[in-house]
């Protein structure tokens, strides 16, 4: 069959060759016959007139030819030609194109995995209805009071009902409950949100329905709407799901819908398994709002709409007056911080693909001395200079159409050894995956990288010094000054790329040591925290409340009791708040001084190892006993509230002023630490109380082999075993995923990892590019040689012309860090742009490396014997 379609395809152009032909010969004959007509008329014989028409016309033989060529496709022969030889001529120097493939798949592969964050997170639409007018609100208060109450605004009154710059708004609350259906009850992450949550995002279920108004006011049946991943995990993937029961802590829920797999909400916090539905008077504060603006109404508007109703509220309201305000902010806004970090990354991996490619040109101009007589044939035989463009850019383009497949290849290995990295909160995170527009984007940089690292070569190359590449025959053409000059520039420019990357690389890491050294004031090694998940047969699904304070004192008891039992336990102790996962605040009143503003203090609720297994230190009191209820405080209070007397036997009480609630007794101070965040310059007030509702344990064990996970089950199933596990960390992971040290980790990792791809690059490169010049130079070595120089006098000639090159690169590598490494200044912790230290340790380190790699091929070339130089062709 394809046979027969060729045949068929060039019967069609001979078809259209003849046709072309006989209406070009029946336009000569024409003109000739005009000719010949006109030397009848000046008196010629009709002989004579004809043979002078076809002396003025010219050769008709050359014309048809001429002709021929010019109306057959011959140029797709010739393509095919071409492409012939540059597959056979990438196989005969297959050392060559090897290593070429790897240094351009290496850079190609660190660009198109940057490009895959790029795209994923900057570029691919999110999967919603106009997302770019769904925004969420935070009210806050600017100045919290310090002894006086504060009343809510009634309800109907509110901001919520008064905007008008939303076309809808809904509510929702994340939280966790007890999934019954399994063997082992689970822990799920539910989120209650009012009726019209989906209508508000704009999304649909996959399979079944979204809330109905019904849904969330008793008229019908509990409903709940379920996560793809959860369909898949609890219900199998099972289509008939729909109106399938599974029961949620004490509630019987009906299963209605199935969200599509894309679908996340909300977002930067674990995913949820499942939505119900619920009225607002239900949600615990009333829930997150969530809203959709109405066409034309920008953030920065709708901002100034609300805070305006918020004064209007007070003004009406004076008892409500805090000095509120409203935060407004896109859903789906990456934030101008993550932008500026994706920008440097991305131009990192730019110098990354533009050291690559140099590298592989001058490779390929190393090479291209090889093959000038081959050149020098072609060319005399009658080939012209774009013909001879065309077969090196052919051959370049092969290279980078294989590059860009391993690229692709390598990238899938990066991906997934950057999501390791990628901090736990980066926007749109679990979304990085490679799709159609970077496989478009890989054959878009392969051919332009092929053309980037072939041009030079090619135009360098095609013009060949026919006199000085055939006179010569079998001997070895050297390389001219200008291709050499060529070379070294190209040398220059690579090392001074990767000078740049490196003390980016250097400045980042030091920046990234300075963080994490940062003291915390407390010891979290070896500490690792456990959160309960506490069933509540007496509690409302709907609602999200499934907390019992009875339940979890108990509880808490027992376990402590337990664990301090376990000969693997060195302390255990239950809190509320956990160092580094976000703190708590509690208003205060103190004993004997005047109700006026006071910073709030932050609040953890502890039971008495906690200072123990955390390693803080008293500066002076002790911690509660077991059942007392008192107050331990950090220095920064203390010396807030009592810079000239001593807190100890102090009064305080949780609450506003006018609050009937007892006087409790400060009996510790201690020392402060790191609570909020590792950056944190000015450390805040903070209170600790004994323990009502811990639902999360702190847990040391004394030896590093120990089970905690299986030591903790254990005490569980003895103690209650309702309770399940629901959260599993050590601290060295939880400060770990913090925002300020995450985000610095990543980027140093990646910086560190492609300014290392760049130093492997130019070392193999130089590495690659001296020993083939040396290796030309073989008949040169045995001349001097054999002449008299010393093999030390021909080595140090050598390596000064080897080096010059990397010199002036570094030289220029220097200049260009000292300009460009300034826009890494707000990324950087206690360390200036210009380092000193970190400029002599990367110079030294290219210094040495490049030396090194001249070095090696250089003595190689050095040590052959003169007669066997001599005889070298």
């Amino acid at each position: 069959m394809l046979a027969r379609a060729r045949s068929l395809f060039f019967r069609l152009i001979a078809s259209l060759h003849r046709r072309g032909l006989e209406q070009d010969l029946n336009e000569v004959q024409s003109h000739l016959n005009a000719l010949e007509g006109r030397f009848l008329r000046q008196g010629m014989s009709p002989e004579e007139a004809r043979f002078a028409a076809r002396r003025a016309f010219g050769g008709i033989d050359q014309l048809n030819e001429l002709h021929r060529e010019q109306r057959s496709f011959l140029w797709i022969e010739h393509a095919r030609q071409d492409i012939r030889f540059a597959y056979r001529n990438v196989r005969r120097n297959s050392g060559f194109a090897l290593l070429a493939v790897c240094t351009l798949g290496l850079g190609m592969a660190a660009v198109t995995t940057m490009f895959t964050v790029v795209n994923s997170v900057l570029l691919r639409p999110v999967p919603y209805q106009k997302p770019d007018r769904l925004v969420q609100m935070a009210e806050y208060y600017r100045r919290p009071q310090h002894g006086k109450v504060l009343a809510r605004v009634p309800e109907g009154a509110d901001w919520q009902y008064r905007n008008s710059v939303f076309e809808a708004l809904t509510f929702y609350q994340p939280g966790q409950a007890v999934l019954h259906d399994s063997e082992l009850p689970e822990s799920v992450n539910v989120v209650r949100s009012t009726p019209n949550f989906f209508f508000v995002l704009g999304r649909e279920p996959l399979i079944g329905r979204g809330f109905a108004l019904e849904d969330a006011t008793g008229a019908s049946d509990k409903v709940a709407v379920v996560s793809y991943a959860f369909w898949q995990r609890c219900l199998h993937s099972d289509d008939s799901a729909i109106s399938r029961k599974i029961r949620i802590d004490n509630t019987v829920l009906s299963v209605v819908g199935v969200m599509p797999r894309d679908f996340r909400f909300p977002i930067g916090i674990p995913e949820a398994d499942l939505w119900i539905p619920t009225a607002r008077n239900r949600l615990l504060g009333g829930g997150r709002p969530l809203g959709r603006l109405k066409a034309g109404i920008s953030v920065s508007e709708a901002a100034a709409s609300l805070n305006a109703i918020i004064r209007q509220l007070e003004d009406e309201y004076p008892e409500t007056k805090a000095d509120r305000g409203i935060q407004v902010r896109p859903v789906f806004a990456i934030g101008e911080g993550n932008t500026q970090v994706l920008q440097i990354l991305s131009a990192a991996v730019a110098l990354v693909l533009l050291i690559a490619i140099v590298n592989v040109a001058n490779l390929k101009l190393s090479h291209a001395v090889t093959r000038e007589r081959e050149v020098a044939i072609r060319f005399a035989l009658g080939s012209g200079r774009a013909r001879l463009i065309r077969q090196f850019l052919l051959e370049s383009t092969f290279l980078g159409c294989v590059s860009g497949g391993l690229a692709l290849l390598l990238s899938y290995v990066g991906i997934e050894l950057l999501l390791r990295w990628i901090p736990a909160g980066f926007p749109r995170a679990t979304e990085i995956a490679i799709d159609g527009n970077v496989f478009t984007f890989v054959a878009v940089v392969s051919i332009l990288a092929s053309v980037g690292f072939g041009i030079v070569p090619a135009i360098s190359c095609s013009k060949p010094d026919l006199t000085k590449s055939l006179k010569d025959g079998g001997h070895a053409v050297s390389e001219g000054r200008s291709r050499r000059v060529l070379r070294h520039l190209l040398i220059a420019s690579e090392i001074a790329l990767t000078t740049l990357l490196l003390t980016g690389a250097g400045l980042m890491a030091k920046s990234f040591w300075k963080l994490i050294t940062i003291p915390l004031g407390f010891e979290p090694q070896g500490v690792v925290a456990v959160q309960f998940q506490f069933p509540c047969p007496a509690c409302d699904t709907s609602s999200g409340i499934n907390a019992n304070p009875a339940q979890r004192s108990l509880f808490v008891a027992r376990m402590l009791e337990r664990l301090r039992n376990s000969p693997d336990v060195e302390s255990a102790s239950f809190t509320t708040t956990v160092p580094m996962t976000g703190p708590s605040y509690r208003p205060i009143t103190i004993e004997g001084m005047p109700h006026e503003p006071q910073p709030v203090p932050m609040e953890s609720e502890i039971t008495p190892d906690f200072f123990k297994t955390l390693g803080i230190r008293f500066e002076s009191g002790r911690p509660p006993n077991p059942g007392e209820q008192a107050v331990v405080i950090n220095k920064t209070m203390a010396k807030m509230h009592w810079p000239n007397s001593t807190s100890i036997g102090q009064n305080l009480k949780l609450g506003d002023a006018r609050e009937v609630v007892p006087w409790i007794p400060i009996v510790g101070v201690v020392e402060d630490y790191k609570n909020v965040d590792i950056r944190q310059t000015k450390e805040v007030p903070q209170i600790f109380t004994s323990c009502q509702s811990c639902g999360t344990l702190l847990i040391k064990v004394r030896s590093q082999s120990a089970n905690v996970v299986a030591i903790v089950r254990e005490a569980v199933l003895a103690v209650d075993k309702t309770v399940l596990i629901a959260r599993v960390r050590d601290m060295d992971t939880t400060i770990g995923n913090v925002s300020s040290v995450s985000n610095p980790r990543f980027q140093t990792v990646l910086f560190n990892a492609f300014a290392g791809t760049a130093f492997l690059l130019v070392i193999v490169g130089v590495l690659a590019v001296t020993s083939y010049a040396a290796s030309r130079r073989t008949h040169e070595v045995g001349i001097r040689i054999s002449l008299g120089a010393s093999q030390w006098k021909v080595l140090r000639l050598m390596m000064r012309q080897s080096m010059a090159p990397a010199c002036f690169g570094l030289f220029l590598g220097v200049l260009g860090s000292l300009a460009l490494t300034r826009v890494l200044t707000s990324y950087l912790i206690e360390v200036s742009p210009t380092d000193p230290w970190i400029f002599i340790a990367s110079t030294s380190l290219v210094l040495v490396v490049i030396t090194l790699a001249c070095l090696m091929p250089t003595l190689r070339a050095t040590a052959v014997d003169p007669v066997s130089a001599l005889r070298h062709e």
